[in-house]
């Protein structure tokens, strides 16, 4: 694919979470780039799909920063053929100590489910948790609505990385929007630059004195 120009040019907003993400894991910055450059090759008729690809990594990726271990999801498919096979193979009447076996197959089951379907959640609060320089504790409601929010965010990158939506360029530019600034505002929140500014004023008025 041509491109006239090696260097992707980020606007402020791209290079301030470039840098975020820099500062904290080399990486998932380069991540990053990666996906704002392919989103920039306008000749290139799957870039939107290819750039999706990337986000979604970033987002998945995002809990490293903190050193959170991402665990692996166990497939729901296999979990489900084999409670399915051991349920087939009951017939209407069948015994009280079969009744008992699929009982705690079933039992074994949905402790299994409500143990991984939590993970995703809990790695993300506990993220942007770990996060916040202040430590304040945000309501549970409030952490509830933040992971909500990010993962309609990154379930619509990947239904376009996937190629199961019709990729618009002007709503692809909106979801990468909210994505970078509800990053920054965790990765470097604005009032703790503010307060880095004032201290660097008064720190020059100081030598200055």
């Amino acid at each position: 694919m041509s491109n006239s120009n090696p260097f992707t040019v980020l606007d402020s907003q791209q290079e301030s979470l470039r840098k975020c993400l820099f500062e904290k894991d080399t990486g998932l910055a380069a991540i990053y780039y990666s996906a704002i450059c392919v989103l920039k090759q306008y000749d290139n008729p799957d870039r939107l799909c290819l750039s999706a690809h990337n986000l979604r990594e970033l987002m998945q990726m995002i809990p490293l920063i903190v050193d959170i271990k991402i665990k692996p999801s166990e497939a729901l498919g296999p979990k489900c053929r084999q409670l399915y096979s051991s349920w087939k193979k009951l017939g209407p009447l069948c015994s009280t100590s079969e009744n008992r076996s699929l009982k705690k197959k079933i039992d074994k089951f949905f402790i299994w489910y409500e143990k991984n379907t939590s993970t995703r959640s809990e790695q993300l609060k506990e993220t942007f948790r770990a996060l916040d320089p202040a430590k304040h504790k945000v309501p549970k409601a409030i952490e509830e609505l933040n992971v909500k929010f990010y993962n309609i965010i990154k379930d619509y990158f990947i239904k376009i990385a996937h190629h199961n939506a019709i990729a618009e360029p002007k709503e692809f530019k909106e979801y990468l929007y909210q994505m970078e600034m509800f990053l920054i505002d965790r990765l470097k929140p604005r009032i703790f630059n503010d307060i880095a500014e004032i201290d660097e004023v008064l720190n020059e008025s100081s030598d200055n004195a």
